[in-house]
Parts: C-alpha cells; structure tokens; sequence
C-alpha cells in the first residue's frame, strides 16, 4: 500500500533527478556545441539549426543510458541532504520509521531507471544509431573511418581499420569465412592484409596472408603469404559506409551475433554481460551512497559536499568498471566476471555501509 511518506519521499528523489539531469545533459550538449562549432559553421546557416537540432536529439538518448545511473545517486543524495538539513530526517526517525523504510521509494524508482535505461540500450538507440553515425561524418567532415566491422553475403565477417571515402581505399582488413554444412560451424579461412581497394564489389588486397582451416578448425598447411589477393566481398562502398562502428550501440542480439561471427573477440563479451548489469547499477550507487552521505553530520548538512561525496563515489565505481572491462576485454579475467565484479563489490559494502549507518 502506498503511503503519504511514500509520495514525499519519491517527490523528494524527483525534484532533484530532473534538475541534476537536465542540467548534466545541457552541459554536455553545450560543451560538445563549442567543441563541434566550427564543423558546424561550415555546413552553411541555411541548414545549421535543422542539422543541430537533429544531431543533439539523438544525442541526448545515446548520453542518458551513461549518466542515467550517476543521476540517480546524485537526486537521492541531493534529496536526503535537503531533508537532513530541515531534520526531516531525525523527525521520522523518532516516529519510529528506519532508514531503510524512508529511503526505500528512491531505490524503487532507481529499479525502474534502471529497467528505463536498458530499454533505452536494447530499442532506441539501436534504431537511431546508424543515422547518428551519418550525421556524426556529415557534421565532423569525417572523411577517413576507423574500425568498420560487418558482414556480407560470403564474407561472414570482416573488419577494416581504416576507411577511406573518397578514394575507397581500406588499411588493416581482416576476414573469416566459415563452413556451412556442417552443424558447428567453423573456421574455413582467415584473410589479413596490410591495404586494399575495390574492384567492382570485389576487393584488391595486397600484403595478404591466407590461413585455411580443415572442417575440425585445425590449420589446413603453412599459411600463404600472396602480394595481391581478390576476395569476393559483394560489396559496395556505399554499403560500407552504413556499417555500424560501435558496438557499444548495438542491442544485446546484435552483440551476440558478433559474438557468433567472432567468438575470440572478448570485448563483445564484456559488452554483453554488461547489459545484464546495467539495470542494477543505480541501486548499488544507491546502496554505497546513501549511508555514506547519511552516515556523516557534515555531509548531510551541506548540498555541495553532499554532491561532491555523490561524485566521489560515482568516479571510484566507473574507475573500477574501466579497470575490470579493460582486463576482461584483454583475457586476464572472465567477461563476466569483469562485467559484474564492480556491481558485485560495491553492492557488498553498501550493504556493510547500511547495516553500520544509525537507521
């Protein structure tokens, strides 16, 4: 049953989201204005504001799952510290009502961001990612992309570098054909080579190297070393130019495709397990953050070390996370592991952090 405290408590978490949310996010979209200004400039006035506006509003999707979590935290904290400041706090808790009684609306509705966020990860952004992709070429004047990834019709996967549109050429290409008739399919040829060119839809790779598989995926002979190759890509250069360069932007089935595609690549892996994590990464903030600003007279007295203490935690969290990735994207920890190690910690000691705190 839902409560008058409920309601407070939810409109106490809210006020504060919405502004530490906005505010975050146009400070982003400003600071990335100023810093893109004058690729923006040089597309003309006549199509500035339309291509603004368009470019910020998928932007602003892509940038919320990131701060999603971070906000959370920062609401909550700015909330309770208004509340500990008027001793709101110290009068429920003389009605008898525990810490986790009070706090407990903010950790719901940081269950529901959660979920919001991994919608947003799993149905937006996959739908705008492409067109953010054109716009992000189109406004920066790229004409060189790095690290195309995708497939084709007998390419089953292939990665590049770098791209070069105007000329087409192609810098570190790499290619993995399977076998198909068979249940588990495995590898029947790997194709580097140092630079390339289009031919029809085909490619004109120099400075290859061939590796062949038997049907078991053992090597099939010493590899061969040609100085021209032509691989049939069945491709177009336009066709290259719509492949998505961030997996970050993928759904989780588009993932897992690649991971099929690849499955040596533990970055897809890592990226995985971290959709499962996402919707749980507010509430452990919460869990870590809230006894910590609570816990100390000082900081819940004062909304500015009460927001410093909510950016504190939040940068040791992400620290970790970068650390914990970046050793499961290299092999030296499981991608599971290194997907929910830092929810898993964090989560143990607020929980120690919860049961200390005066409640």
């Amino acid at each position: 049953m839902i409560r008058r405290l409920d309601i407070y408590m939810a409109f106490a978490f809210l006020g504060p989201f919405l502004i530490c949310f906005l505010a975050l996010t146009g400070l982003m979209v400003v600071f990335d204005a100023f810093a893109k200004l004058d690729d923006f400039i040089e597309l003309g006035l006549k199509d500035l504001a339309r291509v603004m506006g368009r470019y910020y509003l998928l932007f602003i999707p892509i940038k919320m799952s990131q701060l999603l979590p971070a906000v959370t935290l920062m609401g909550a904290g700015l909330g309770l510290v208004r509340l500990a400041k008027f001793n709101e706090l110290t009068a429920m808790k003389a009605c008898g009502i525990s810490l986790y009684r009070i706090v407990m609306p903010m950790f719901i509705l940081a269950v529901l961001l959660g979920f919001a966020s991994r919608w947003n990860q799993e149905r937006l952004i996959p739908r705008i990612a492409e067109e953010m992709e054109r716009l992000s070429r189109t406004v920066e004047h790229k004409d060189v992309v790095t690290n195309i990834a995708g497939d084709s019709p007998t390419l089953d996967m292939f990665r590049i570098y770098e791209y070069n549109m105007l000329d087409h050429s192609m810098k570190g290409i790499s290619a993995l054909q399977l076998w198909k008739d068979q249940p588990v399919r495995t590898k029947k040829r790997q194709i580097f080579a140092e630079s390339g060119t289009w031919v029809g839809r085909d490619w004109d790779l120099r400075d290859v190297t061939i590796r062949d598989f038997d049907r078991e995926g053992r090597p099939d002979g010493p590899p061969k070393k040609p100085a021209q190759y032509i691989v049939e890509a069945d491709l177009t250069p336009e066709d290259l130019k719509l492949m998505p360069v961030d997996p970050g932007l993928m759904s989780s089935d588009g993932l897992k495709a690649l991971i099929r595609k690849e499955p040596t690549n533990l970055k897809y892996r890592v990226l995985l397990h971290g959709r499962a994590v996402q919707p749980l990464v507010g509430v452990v903030l919460l869990l870590i953050g809230i006894p910590f600003i609570v816990g100390y007279e000082t900081l819940s007295h004062s909304r500015f070390l009460g927001l410093l203490a909510c950016i504190v935690v939040c940068g040791v969290f992400w620290t970790l996370t970068f650390l914990c990735n970046s050793l499961g994207t290299s092999g030296y920890c499981p991608p599971a592991l290194a997907a929910w190690l830092p929810v898993m910690l964090f989560g143990a000691v607020g929980l120690l952090l919860f049961d200390a705190a005066k409640t």
